[in-house]
């Protein structure tokens, strides 16, 4: 008989215990994503990762999807592309007049119906008031999480095959300046980079990447839910050690080296747009997507304190400075909606929910948010902006 040696015992030993252990924690993560969906705690996500275009939403879908800001289930359709609204032919009939608008969350709107949205009461306003003349199409390229660099490459790939006479980029003040830069955020999607002699170099999604979070984002309640988890818990340990937001830093007067790094991609970024949409036959321009913390000066205190910054050190108004210099020394037409919307909420206080604009008076635009902005950027329009030929032209109604 032959006997076992001690150390194979051993190894046999550590083995079984391996994959006991193993077993046990399967049984443990089978038993949380059960409990996850039997809870109903988590919404399957509405946006996948794309190679190509860095994230869209579900392609053809149309269903009711909860929306934790809200509070409330919306009616969300989506097109074969997969954004928001009907699906429309590439080829632009005659007597019809196309507007692509692309941004982040703050367009593609989720939080409320698709008939409260910005684009769908821009679309309504502008067919409104012509009548006898061309139709208007709008068109919502908004996908949560976009950055301007990723609206490029959804650009290039997407939205020019629908050949729009109007291409709004919508920049978000709230993060887009930090979302362009792979410095200021780790979230997974396309970036673009300066290379030694000042151009734009796209760094693509890595495909193994985006197609395990792809499967695991459509199978697995649990791995949905932990990223959000994550999130929240990253946001307070900021608060906890009094580190500022990456998106707070546009307020910065004296931004570090890595936040002006940021604002001279977005220029080259948004040059490089316009430029491509010139090329195409469209305008382009630019609208600037306002804060809750740029209307009530308490909400802009508050996160500033919160990170253990300096107030002094920080401008609200600053955000629409530079984006008129970007954009003037590009040609691009700007429109600012900062003192519009603090027109709309005269009294400057959160304490005044019946001026609200912002869920919750601090998050995504309420459907009044969405009606305002529509119609801000309808008399931009109608007033015949942004001009061909990439006329600078920068105002703030």
């Amino acid at each position: 008989m032959t006997e076992t040696s001690p150390v194979v015992g051993s190894r046999k030993r550590l083995a079984a215990r391996l994959v006991l252990l193993g077993g046990t924690l399967a049984l443990c993560l089978l038993a949380l994503e059960g409990a996850i969906r039997l809870l109903g705690a988590v919404s399957p996500p509405m946006t996948e990762r794309d190679p190509v275009v860095g994230q869209r939403l579900v392609r053809s879908f149309a269903g009711k999807v909860y929306d934790a800001e809200a509070k409330q289930s919306v009616l969300v359709r989506t097109d074969r592309e997969g954004f928001r609204g009907p699906d429309r032919p590439y080829e632009k009939p005659q007597d019809v007049r196309r507007v692509a608008i692309l941004g982040d969350s703050m367009i593609a709107a989720l939080s409320v119906e698709e008939d409260q949205t910005l684009v769908a009461r821009l679309e309504q306003l502008l067919n409104q008031t012509s009548p006898g003349g061309p139709r208007w199409e709008v068109f919502n390229f908004g996908v949560p999480g976009a950055s301007t660099g990723q609206e490029l490459a959804l650009w290039r790939a997407t939205v020019r095959k629908y050949r729009p006479d109007v291409v709004l980029c919508a920049f978000f003040v709230g993060n887009d300046l930090a979302d362009n830069s792979r410095r200021l955020s780790s979230n997974p999607r396309i970036y673009f980079e300066l290379d030694e002699s000042g151009r734009l170099v796209e760094r693509p999604l890595s495909a193994a990447k985006t197609g395990l979070s792809a499967w695991l984002n459509r199978h697995s309640r649990l791995y949905v839910w932990q990223k959000e988890a994550f999130r929240h818990v990253h946001y307070a340990w900021l608060k906890q050690a009094h580190m500022l937001e990456p998106g707070l830093w546009i307020y910065s007067k004296q931004p570090p080296e890595a936040v002006a790094a940021a604002w001279k991609l977005t220029g080259a970024l948004l040059a490089q747009w316009a430029e491509e949409a010139r090329a195409a036959g469209s305008r382009f321009g630019v609208v600037l997507i306002p804060t809750a913390q740029q209307v009530y000066p308490e909400s802009l205190l508050k996160a500033l304190a919160s990170g253990g910054a300096e107030p002094g050190n920080f401008d609200a108004d600053y955000p629409e400075r530079k984006m008129d210099d970007l954009c003037r020394a590009s040609g691009v037409p700007l429109l600012s909606m900062i003192v519009a919307f603090r027109r709309a909420a005269p009294s400057r206080s959160l304490a005044k929910a019946d001026e609200w604009l912002f869920l919750r008076g601090e998050g995504h635009f309420n459907p009044r948010g969405h009606q305002f902005a529509a119609e801000t950027i309808y008399r931009w329009i109608a007033s015949g902006n942004p001009p061909p030929f990439g006329t600078s032209k920068s105002i703030s109604p």
